[in-house]
């Protein structure tokens, strides 16, 4: 392996590693009605070590810790799911790229908590009306870096924050030759967030390592189930990111500052026959 990928194995040196652990799961669950289920729940998680650029790592632990209660209210019409969480990593493993080296090492300890809540609801016969939102505090403990604790520095990657999603469908009254009309539309939000774990120290290049907050906008639009000869003929119209938001929610930090846009509009017909 070259020296630019991190590491070094001379003629014949193989490296052999073996990784074990138990991890446990509880849950205590309690039912006032039948349509409200609260819980409580701790579990344990583990991720192997392993070997990249001849640099080897070590395991990833974690213990969590979750409360919530699922819902479901007013004849069925309403969904509602709520839960808070807290997360306590051991030895996370990261992936960095420093001084044009990738590199996948432990970062040390870490610390995740949040909230999120999923919500689905049916206020009149033909609409569907889903939402949801999320937020995330990560917050590094320990970073180890060339045997320096760097948490004060270090920056919390492709983790926004704020994550949010409002969507709809209707559907139409059943046509008199059967199938249905429908239009749909969705969108969703995230908050700003770091593509670099390190700043370069150059201002101009950080402030391009961003991924700054955006809503995404999507709608569809025809006719599902339409009996034809048969079969069951689909057809709908749709578009995809329809105000054109420019984004960019990847971008690497190798020999230069890289930044990878996502797509911007895209729209297209879909024809669908079931038989």
């Amino acid at each position: 392996v070259s020296g630019a990928q991190g590491g070094g194995l001379s003629a014949g040196q193989t490296y052999k590693t073996s990784y074990q652990k138990l991890n446990y799961t509880a849950i205590v669950t309690y039912r006032p009605n039948e349509d409200i289920t609260t819980y409580a729940k701790i579990a344990s998680g583990y991720v192997a070590g392993g070997v990249l650029g001849a640099i080897p790592y070590d395991p990833e632990s974690l213990v969590s810790y979750e409360v919530g209660f699922k819902s479901q209210l007013f004849n069925n019409r309403l969904r509602a799911n709520l839960a808070a969480f807290y997360s306590d990593y051991k030895d996370l493993q990261v992936q960095t790229f420093v001084n044009g080296v990738q590199n996948f090492e432990n970062a040390g300890k870490a610390h995740i908590w949040g909230v999120e809540g999923e919500f689905t609801a049916i206020p009149v016969d033909g609409l569907t009306i889903d939402a949801n939102f999320g937020y995330t505090n990560v917050k590094y403990k320990e970073f180890i870096q060339n045997g320096v604790n760097v948490a004060d520095i270090v920056k919390v990657i492709y983790t926004p924050k704020w994550t949010a999603r409002l969507g709809g469908q209707y559907d139409f009254v059943e046509l008199s030759n059967g199938g249905k009309l429908f239009v749909a539309l969705d969108s969703r939000y995230r908050s700003g967030t770091p593509l670099t774990a390190f700043g370069t120290g150059k201002p101009a290049v950080d402030a391009l390592a961003y991924a700054k907050k955006y809503v995404l906008a999507d709608a569809r639009a025809g006719v599902a189930s339409l009996p034809i000869g048969g079969t069951e003929i689909g057809l709908s119209a749709w578009v995809k990111n329809m105000f054109n938001t420019d984004r960019s929610t990847f971008g690497p930090q190798a020999v230069n500052q890289v930044i990878v846009p996502d797509r911007g509009r895209t729209y297209g017909i879909d024809l669908s026959v079931a038989f």
